[in-house]
Parts: C-alpha cells; sequence; structure tokens
C-alpha cells in the first residue's frame, strides 16, 4: 500500500486537474476509494480486490473534474487518469481517460463514463472506458467508497 501511496502523491505533484474554462477551482464533491473490480481489456481478465487508491472531485453542471485511480495486482500496477471533462451531473462523469498498465499507456484519450458517485460510504462507483472514438464498456475499475468530503 506504501508503494501506491507514493505513485498517487508524485502523480498528484505532476497533475493538474482538468477544468473546462482552464481555472484550478476547488470542486463541490470528493470521494476517496479502493479498487474492487478491474478489467483488463488486453487479457479480457477480471481483476478481484487489487490493491490501491482512487481519488474523484467534481463539480456537477460544470466541466470541472478530477479523477486519478491505481490498482496493483500480481505486481502489475493500473493507472486511470481523467484528461478530458464533456461533462459533470452529480452522479456522474463523462469525459475521456488516460489507460495505463504498468507505465505504458495502452488507452489514450480514450472516451469513458464513470458513474454512481452518489452512492454512500460502503457502497461502489463504475468506470468504464472504451477507445479513443467511442465509449463502450471495455476497460473497468469499480471502487469501494471509503471516504466521501462536500
Amino acid at each position: 500500500m506504501f508503494f501506491v501511496l507514493v505513485l498517487l502523491l508524485q502523480a498528484i505533484a505532476s497533475f493538474q486537474p482538468v477544468f473546462g474554462d482552464g481555472a484550478q477551482q476547488p470542486s463541490d464533491d470528493l470521494i476517496i476509494a479502493s479498487p474492487y473490480l478491474l478489467h483488463d481489456l488486453e487479457t479480457d481478465f477480471w481483476i478481484e480486490n487489487a490493491t490501491g487508491l482512487c481519488i474523484i472531485a467534481w463539480q456537477p453542471g460544470t466541466q470541472r473534474a478530477f479523477f486519478i485511480a491505481f490498482a496493483i495486482w500480481r505486481r502489475v500496477t493500473y493507472k486511470f487518469v481523467l484528461t478530458e471533462v464533456f461533462n459533470c451531473t452529480n452522479e456522474e462523469i463523462l469525459g475521456r481517460w488516460d489507460v495505463e498498465k504498468d507505465g505504458g499507456l495502452v488507452c489514450e484519450n480514450c472516451i469513458g463514463h464513470v458513474y454512481g458517485l452518489t452512492e454512500p460510504v460502503g457502497s461502489y462507483f463504475k468506470l468504464y472506458v472504451g477507445n479513443e472514438t467511442t465509449y463502450y464498456e471495455g476497460w473497468h475499475l469499480s471502487g469501494w467508497i471509503i471516504r466521501r468530503v462536500g
């Protein structure tokens, strides 16, 4: 878990939140979660209970959001990062994500959808990422919501 926290801190230090108007503004909602289920589209393998951490922040009704997640399973590290926001509601974020596997980009600026953001602590959200041109349920990450702020 320490390794995941170091990766997360490095990513946050080098990553700027995606805000549609170019401004860095606070969000209205924040979720901290741990991975529950992951789908590796390259291998078509479903992974349960990977180690990791996810942070989601968003402002409903805007294009302001931040999403970063790390999941580690059997020494393979997965990373999901929101790169562009189409729209945010209380329940979901639509946009583009980068997906990395062991540091290599396996899906760049791919269309995705995270939902379940109104679920309570102890429940989970779901993220599905397709490819560069089409949304579909390809790459997947669900996470147990362990803390909510906002």
